[in-house]
Parts: C-alpha cells; sequence; structure tokens
C-alpha cells in the first residue's frame, strides 16, 4: 500500500499526463491557424502528436459540420454562400503544411543555421502596433486568440468564409488560449522550481550543520522540530522537506497566491533586496558600495579601514589608525601598511547599516584589527588584532567585547569551519590555529611554514599560503600555488589568486592544481566571485608619478583605485570602476552559505610541513571578509505569501520570447 508522500506523487503524475494530453490536443485542433500566425516557428516546435493529430480532428470537424449544414439545408430553401468554404481553408492550410515542412526539413539537414530549435517564432507585424506587443506571453495569451476569434465571428457576417469555417476558428481560439496558458503554467513552474532549489538550498545546509533558526525551519515546514533538538536530528530531517512540501499542492499555492493579490494584506512594504559590493579603500577612509558595477554610495569613515565582514543584519569594518598620515620611513609598499596601520594604540570596528548604508557606531577593540569574520549563525564575530596578539569576540548582538583569546602571534586573518571553529592565521609564528568558542581558546597548533598572511576555505580544506590542510584530519600537504596577501576566491571548480607583486591573476584548476595567468596590472590585491564575474580589488597606481622620494610617502601622492571586472569563464576584463584610493578587502551581501565542515577525528595525527623561506613580502596585511550567511526566511506565513505574490510579479516583469 502506498504511503501519502508516493500517493501524492502518483496524482502528480497523473495530473501532469493529463495536462499533456490537453495540451496536445488543443495544438492539434490549432494545428493549422497557429503555423499561419506563426511563419518562422522552430523546427521542434509542434510535437509529432500535433502534426499527426491536426489533420484527424480538422476532418471530424468538417465531417460534423457538413452533416449539421446538410440536415439543416434540407428544412430550408435559403443556401448561404461565401467566398471560402471549408475545404478552401484545408487545400490553403494542406499548402501551407508542405511549404513549413520543406522548410523545416532543410533546417534538421543544416541545425547550424537555426538558433533555437523549440522556439514559436516571431508574431505576425499587425501585433507590433498593439500595446505590449514586447510581451511573448500576452501575444500569445491575449492577441492571438483575440484576433483568431474576432475573424471566427466577423467573417461569417461578412459572408467572406462560411459560418462552419467561422465556427472552427471561434472554437481554435479557446484551442489556442488552453494551449498557451498550459505552456506559460510549465515556465512558471520551472522557474519556481529553481528558485527554490536556490532558496532551501543554503537552508538544508544550515539544517545539516545544527545552526539552522526558528524562520528557517518554519519556512520549509519543519517547525515542528525544537529548536533545541541535537544537531544529529537536524543532519537527519534534511530528508523530510520533500515530503511536507508535498503536502500542499500547487492548486492551493496558487488559490493562496490569487486572493492575497486580489486582497492585498496592508503593513509595511517589504524592503527591496540589494546585492551590493563592500571595497575598502585603504588610503580615503572610506567604503564604496557598488550595485550593477557602479558605485552608489560612498560611505566615510574617521579612521583608516582594512577588512570587513558582512552578516545579514549589519556590516563590520576592522581599522582604526589616524587619518591623512606622513609616513617617513617608508621605503617600500608592505612597510607603509604596516606603519600606517600600527602607529595608532587601540582599534576600532564601525557598524553599518546594510540597508542605510551609515555608520551606526563604533566598537572599540585591541590594536589593528584586521581579519574578521562573523559565525555561520551571524550572533558573534572575531576580529585578529595583530598588534595586540589577540582575538577579539565579539557579541554581534549587543556589538560588545565580551572575550579575548590570547597567546596568539601576529594574528591575520579568521575562518570559521564550524558553528562554533574558527581557522586563525598567525603570521609571525608560522602556523595556523583551531580556535573554539565554546571555550573561547585554542585547542589546536598546525605548523605550516613562514609568512602565510591569509586562508581560504574549498572543498574541506584550507589554504593557507602555499599549503593545504583537510580539515578532516588536520593533515597538512604541499600545495601547488600560493594563496595571496589578499586571499582567493572559487567558482566552478578553479581558484582565482591575485599576485600583488606581480599585476597577474592566477587560476588554479582545483582538482588538477595546473595554474595560468592573465595580466591585470596595477597591483591586484583582494578578488569576489559574483554570479558570473570575478571583482579584483586594484590597490592603485600609487608606484607611478611621485611615488616615494626621501620626503617620504603621503595620502596625497594616491592618484586613486580600481575594481577590475572580469568576466567569466572567459576570464577577459570587461570594465573598471573607480573607487577610493588603495583599495584592499570586499565582502558582498549575496553570499551563499559555506560548506558545512566535518569535524577532526578526535586524535587525528598532525602531519608538520618543515618551514621554508617564503617568497612573500613580510606580513602586513588582513583577510579578506568572511561571507556571511543567507538572509532567514519569512518570520510569518503572511510573510512567505507576500513573498510568493511578488516572486510570480517578478516572474511575469522578466518573461522574454523564447
Amino acid at each position: 500500500m502506498l504511503d501519502k508522500s508516493q500517493q501524492q506523487q502518483t496524482l502528480e503524475q497523473h495530473l501532469n499526463t493529463m495536462r499533456g494530453v490537453v495540451r496536445g490536443l488543443s495544438g492539434a485542433f490549432a494545428y493549422y491557424v497557429e503555423i499561419l500566425l506563426r511563419w518562422r516557428f522552430g523546427t521542434r516546435c509542434f510535437s509529432l502528436f500535433e502534426a499527426l493529430f491536426a489533420p484527424i480532428l480538422f476532418s471530424f470537424y468538417w465531417l460534423f459540420t457538413s452533416t449539421v449544414g446538410a440536415l439543416k439545408d434540407a428544412f430550408s430553401h435559403h443556401q448561404a454562400h461565401a467566398l471560402f468554404s471549408m475545404g478552401n481553408f484545408f487545400l490553403l492550410s494542406f499548402a501551407v503544411n508542405v511549404y513549413q515542412n520543406i522548410r523545416t526539413i532543410r533546417l534538421r539537414i543544416h541545425p547550424e543555421r537555426e538558433a533555437y530549435s523549440q522556439t514559436a517564432g516571431p508574431c505576425l507585424s499587425i501585433f507590433n502596433k498593439f500595446p505590449k506587443a514586447h510581451s511573448f506571453w500576452i501575444v500569445r495569451l491575449a492577441y492571438e486568440p483575440a484576433l483568431v476569434f474576432f475573424l471566427g465571428i466577423a467573417l461569417p457576417i461578412l459572408h467572406v468564409v462560411e459560418p462552419a469555417l467561422g465556427g472552427y476558428f471561434v472554437l481554435v481560439s479557446f484551442a489556442l488560449f488552453l494551449k498557451s496558458f498550459i505552456d506559460w503554467d510549465m515556465y512558471c513552474d520551472a522557474r519556481r522550481d529553481i528558485l527554490d532549489s536556490a532558496y532551501l538550498g543554503p537552508i538544508l545546509g544550515r539544517i545539516a550543520s545544527g545552526t539552522a533558526t526558528e524562520e528557517d525551519v518554519t519556512i520549509v515546514h519543519l517547525a515542528q522540530i525544537p529548536t533545541a533538538t541535537s544537531p544529529e536530528v537536524f543532519r537527519k530531517a534534511k530528508a523530510l522537506p520533500s515530503e511536507v512540501q508535498s503536502l500542499v499542492t500547487p492548486v492551493a499555492g496558487i488559490i493562496l497566491a490569487v486572493v492575497c493579490f486580489l486582497f492585498p494584506i496592508h503593513g509595511k512594504a517589504e524592503e527591496p533586496k540589494h546585492h551590493y559590493l563592500f571595497v575598502v579603500n585603504n588610503g580615503s577612509d572610506s567604503i564604496s558600495v557598488i550595485e550593477d558595477d557602479k558605485v552608489v554610495k560612498t560611505i566615510e569613515l574617521d579612521g583608516l579601514p582594512y577588512g570587513i565582514a558582512v552578516s545579514p543584519n549589519k556590516i563590520y569594518v576592522t581599522g582604526g589608525a589616524a587619518k591623512n598620515m606622513k609616513i617617513t620611513t617608508a621605503d617600500n609598499l608592505n612597510q607603509m601598511n604596516s606603519h600606517r596601520l600600527t602607529q595608532e594604540s587601540g582599534g576600532t570596528i564601525w557598524v553599518i547599516d546594510p540597508i542605510a548604508l551609515s555608520v551606526t557606531r563604533k566598537i572599540a577593540v585591541d590594536t589593528t584589527p584586521t581579519g574578521l569574520a562573523f559565525t555561520p549563525d551571524g550572533k558573534k564575530a572575531l576580529a585578529a588584532c595583530k598588534s595586540d596578539d589577540v582575538l577579539d569576540v565579539i557579541d554581534a548582538t549587543t556589538d560588545q567585547v565580551v572575550a579575548l583569546i590570547p597567546d596568539h602571534i601576529y594574528p591575520t586573518d579568521v575562518k570559521f569551519i564550524g558553528p562554533d571553529r574558527a581557522l586563525v592565521v598567525n603570521s609571525d609564528s608560522a602556523e595556523v590555529v583551531i580556535v573554539s568558542l565554546a571555550s573561547n581558546s585554542i585547542t589546536q597548533r598546525i605548523p605550516i611554514g613562514f609568512g602565510p598572511q591569509t586562508a581560504a576555505i574549498w572543498n574541506h580544506k584550507a589554504y593557507v599560503g602555499s599549503s593545504v590542510i583537510d580539515l578532516q584530519t588536520m593533515k597538512v600537504s604541499q600545495g601547488t600555488f600560493t594563496v595571496g596577501k589578499g586571499g582567493m576566491a572559487f567558482s566552478n571548480g578553479r581558484g582565482f589568486i591575485p599576485e600583488f607583486d606581480t599585476g597577474m591573476l592566477a587560476i588554479a584548476d582545483m582538482h588538477t592544481g595546473k595554474l595560468t595567468r592573465m595580466k591585470v596590472d596595477a597591483f591586484p590585491f583582494s578578488i569576489a566571485v559574483v554570479n558570473d564575474k570575478a571583482y579584483v580589488t586594484l590597490y592603485g597606481h600609487i608606484m607611478r608619478g611621485s611615488g616615494f622620494s626621501e620626503h617620504g610617502y603621503t595620502d596625497t601622492d594616491h592618484i586613486g583605485g580600481e575594481v577590475a571586472v572580469i568576466s567569466l569563464p572567459l576570464t577577459s576584463i570587461v570594465t573598471g570602476i573607480p573607487v577610493g584610493r588603495s583599495p584592499l578587502f570586499m565582502a558582498t551581501s549575496s553570499h551563499e552559505a559555506e560548506e558545512p565542515i566535518a569535524e577532526p577525528q578526535p586524535g587525528a595525527p598532525i602531519a608538520v610541513v618543515p618551514p621554508a623561506t617564503s617568497a612573500l613580502p613580510a606580513p602586513t596585511s588582513a583577510s579578506p571578509a568572511e561571507p556571511p550567511t543567507p538572509a532567514a526566511a519569512p518570520a510569518t506565513p503572511i510573510d512567505a505569501v507576500k513573498q510568493s505574490v511578488n516572486s510570480l510579479k517578478n516572474i511575469w516583469k522578466k518573461r522574454k520570447p523564447q
């Protein structure tokens, strides 16, 4: 006997089969009119079912109307005459069908001449005069059926076609609408499945890792699971959503969305969602906010910013040295950065509102905060204060330092590898340490050799300098590339590493270790990948022009900085975005959740790589920002429904011809 989920799946299969049959019959009945409306359709636009059943259905209709017409003429002395009869229309349609078959056969022989084989083709030019004729679905759902219906009513009155043919046009108009409506419904389902998968994936990741919030489990119908349940239960719960969601049928969802659309819920309007890229301008004491490849706002700060991290509710920026400082002892760029950040006692973290894009408060921390990261749930943050050799633990709900984790030697980068476990790079001691927020202490030290400043996490591995750490066994191996001072980013199995000193962007195949390089110039520092683009901060053309001299280096010598936009996967620079001076690290508000990291095996041995002289300059920089977790799910069912309605509206606005 089938359980409820199997019964639901069987019912959905039957409904999909019925929908396909209705669409096929509607398409077959309207076939001869549709090939007149859409001359340039693709070779696979019409199914074989439609092509085969079209003459059968037309013949049945012709036979039926001929029989009815003969009976009517037998009892009536008046016979109407028209220019076109059913037979004339059939001959015309047959001729058009022969022409279209020849055209499609030629395209099948030369498929390279056809861009998309399932396209319905352009509409008749007459529709271009109508409002919103650029919309594929408005033409298909409204204009074409309306035109055929009008002809079916008007032409018999004008004695252009006989009444039986006019009746055929009227029925075809309904068949056209029904077929197009089913196509549109299937299109919306496909789009909705993609959006649901994109939304549900990060939530399932947080459920599996035990970091899901009450809002997360509510939106996927798992609110009955207590939040105090052990992480193991949440890991098992990831198999439940498909079964639970199947209890709510698509029909019920559509009805609910329509009701909410017709009777809107009055209240506070939902804030528009923006996908920002935040760039730290170390030389001009500001944050550049980029959206759609242009700077939309500059946030001024009262000190030298360095690192940045983003959570769903706030942004932290580390820094704190005095402004307009003149350096007289710097003889290269790395020493200059070190002086700028260490000649100030104490440090600052600026708190920025991600909606208002303004500074709301400042947090006093230890000296020279650089690397910074939020916990996966966004409730705490770790700041690496390298000059005081300490980690500051910050409560992100109150913006207060609640604990210190000492015994570090020049910590520069922080990366979370679990809900309460972080990997910290101690640059001057040539090691990384594992920190536990449960005990606010160091639980493990892993020597890796001198020189690393940043770490990057990918596929359960940490890449630090030229070393690779397996985060499940904590074993260390030698890598095939060196992580730059500004870190690296990943996309589709490739790693992107800005090489500051050479002006190159190294591209590593993460599976084979093979390296390729492209020239970006102007001192590339850090990188962020967003969708199909990579953004690289170019520290600026500060080595050109006056440069360094015996009189030292001042901020006024800066020419400016830039963010290079690189297309993926072709890796070619498409544009540059001017930002503030000396841009360093970046963070984006549209990251997905990181892959959960398995806990290390108890007592796992540590393989130590002998220290080696690093080709990197003296450590002076900190880590890139920790990618934030996705925004929480809607807090109430009403919010969920409103989001569904907005999604339907967005799909309707973004629809395009095939």
